[in-house]
């Protein structure tokens, strides 16, 4: 079994209590229908004894199976949100569903019932020849780096001088009110941000994961609750994180990036290369 994180061990028992309580309790409804059989055999109107089979039926496949279903998702996206597993894709979930639940509305005998996390967290390494979780998450996020920057560097959209690097031809994306008097930084920009910005700490402290202040300074801006009067929005962001100095988004989409010192900005241009 691959070393999970505490955190993780906590979140997936957890997880496996509530699947075998539920696996159990419709296998106990199921049981006790039946027992309802005999009784309802007699009726000759309202509920009969082929709609109790079917509704036993749907206990026991329809119900059981979206259980187990949901069992597996919990965990693909647990994985995904912890260790920013791109790779971990929609074909490859629906790949390792497929193996455990293909038929929605197939009785399965109970095979399923003594799933583990364990099991699931396998075919995962399976699928994605993953040997180690952190070493996956890291391999992620330079693949996405790279896929996210390799247009800029091939058209030469990034312009570095001695003191700051600009971002030109759509640097950043964003969401406005319907006036478009109010802005905030688009979705897309946020989470390529926190990429960035995940590699920029490991660089500076061998820790891969995103600053709290990071958090705190790109929920500011971007939140639904939280957008800003274009001038305030428009307009140089003192940030001082990882070396950072300041942004200044410009209304063409430009972005302007300034720094502490060169050593800082050299840091940067080796994480938008994905070369960290």
């Amino acid at each position: 079994m691959m070393s999970l994180r505490p955190s993780d061990i906590l979140y997936f028992e957890e997880l496996q209590r509530d699947y075998e309580s539920t696996i159990n309790y419709y296998n106990d409804l199921a049981e006790h229908m039946t027992e309802w059989k005999p009784a309802i055999s007699q009726n000759k109107h309202f509920f009969t004894k082929l709609g109790l089979e079917h509704d036993i039926k749907d206990v026991m496949s329809k119900d059981k199976n979206e259980v187990t279903k949901n069992f597996i998702e919990y965990i693909i996206w647990h994985l995904r949100k912890e260790y920013g597993l791109s790779s971990l894709d929609n074909y490859t979930e629906s790949t390792i569903l497929n193996k455990y639940i293909k038929y929605r509305f197939t009785d399965y005998k109970g095979k399923y019932d003594d799933l583990h996390y364990n099991q699931i967290i396998k075919d995962i390494c399976n699928e994605l020849n993953i040997e180690d979780f952190n070493d996956a998450e890291y391999e992620d996020l330079k693949e996405r780096l790279n896929k996210k920057f390799h247009y800029y560097w091939e058209h030469e959209r990034f312009k570095i001088s001695n003191s700051k690097i600009k971002i030109t031809d759509l640097g950043f994306s964003i969401d406005t009110n319907w006036n478009d008097a109010k802005v905030r930084l688009g979705d897309t920009s946020v989470k390529s941000y926190k990429d960035i910005m995940t590699a920029l700490n490991m660089m500076h402290t061998g820790e891969l994961k995103l600053p709290k202040e990071v958090e705190t300074w790109l929920k500011n801006i971007s939140g639904y609750e939280n957008r800003k009067p274009s001038n305030e929005f428009y307009t140089v962001h003192k940030i001082n994180i990882l070396g950072i100095e300041s942004l200044r988004f410009y209304k063409n989409r430009n972005l302007e990036i300034k720094f502490i010192n060169e050593e800082s900005k050299e840091k940067l241009i080796r994480v938008l290369r994905g070369e960290f």
